[in-house]
């Protein structure tokens, strides 16, 4: 009985196992779309700045602090607002052009760092998303909370494509992450995004965001080669059953990181009825053994061994 409730347990265990993974694949799937979303509308925004006569116009004149400059800014407010009114996941948008602000919208900085702009001038027209990093905003109270942006150079189409600003769209982290939150379902289970070259760029815990995959997560390397999938590893001698899944038009990985234990509290009141049932079993078992042999066995053993007696010739016995 033991050995058959050891494999029925262990045939639990695996089924509960492979349910978990479709859940967490269905769940991670539904996060997977919501990143996507964001991506997509913040693709959409920069195209749509793109081609605005407002931007040619704002970076064109920028030197000149003409009326022409302050009415393109005005028109450009209004188009932001209406744009970005019900994205709350965008926390700032800038137009620069050697580090000097032209227009912001959103959360405001006295100077743009300049980190991305050689990048940007380099590659032309072409869009890229950063790393997780923090802006030094104006406002002094604000909240230094990490964001990632999406960059690309104004280029002047009627000076052969020469660069004529820097676009900056900058995604708020901890809107980012609340899209995936629910694939860490205890404090011992870990949801990121991480970028191509193994970085973390978004996390719910806030302390691995920037570091590098393969140092905080040794054993994890295979998320960076494979589009999506599923092993076990172990993490500060903890074993953990890893998913993850890339993000549909990105080069970005959703990761999710589950505790073992988790699947075994799954399975603990499956697990505790069937040790019930064996320890009653076990019981009853001995129970009978013990009343078998008051009444059987006891019983014929002696009546063997008087039978014995009888065989050598004595028929006193009762």
């Amino acid at each position: 009985m033991i050995l058959i409730f050891s494999v029925i347990f262990y045939r639990s265990y695996s089924e509960l196992k492979s349910k978990m993974i479709e859940n967490s694949r269905i769940s991670m799937k539904q996060a997977e779309r919501s990143i996507k979303s964001i991506v997509e509308e913040t693709q959409y925004l920069s195209l749509s700045m793109l081609i605005d006569d407002n931007i040619q116009k704002l970076c064109k004149q920028y030197t000149l602090k003409n009326s022409t400059m302050d009415s393109a800014k005005r028109q450009l407010y209004v188009s932001m607002q209406d744009a970005v009114n019900s994205k709350s996941y965008i926390d700032s948008i800038s137009v620069s052009y050697n580090s000097e602000v032209l227009f912001q919208y959103g959360n405001k900085v006295e100077k743009e760092d300049g980190m991305f702009e050689k990048q940007a001038m380099e590659i032309g027209g072409r869009a890229f998303w950063t790393r997780a990093y923090r802006l030094q905003y104006r406002e002094k109270t604000a909240d230094p909370h990490y964001v990632i942006s999406y960059i690309r150079a104004f280029m002047d189409v009627s000076r052969f494509n020469q660069p004529i600003g820097l676009q900056r769209i900058s995604i708020n982290e901890k809107e980012l992450s609340q899209t995936y939150a629910s694939l860490a379902p205890d404090d011992q289970s870990e949801a990121f995004l991480v970028g191509p070259d193994g970085c973390i760029l978004s996390a719910l815990n806030e302390t691995l965001i920037g570091q590098d995959l393969r140092a905080a997560f040794p054993g994890f390397e295979q998320v960076l080669n494979d589009d999506n999938g599923y092993f076990g590893t172990k993490v500060n001698r903890v074993g953990v059953l890893v998913i993850y899944q890339d993000v549909e038009g990105t080069d970005w990985k959703l990761v999710q990181a589950v505790p073992r234990r988790t699947l075994l509290n799954s399975s603990g009141s499956l697990f505790l009825f069937m040790l019930l049932a064996l320890l009653l079993l076990i019981i009853f078992s001995v129970i009978f053994s013990a009343i078998q042999n008051h009444t059987i066995i006891h019983p014929i053993y002696r009546l063997s061994k008087e039978l014995s007696q009888v065989k050598d010739g004595n028929f006193d016995i009762q």
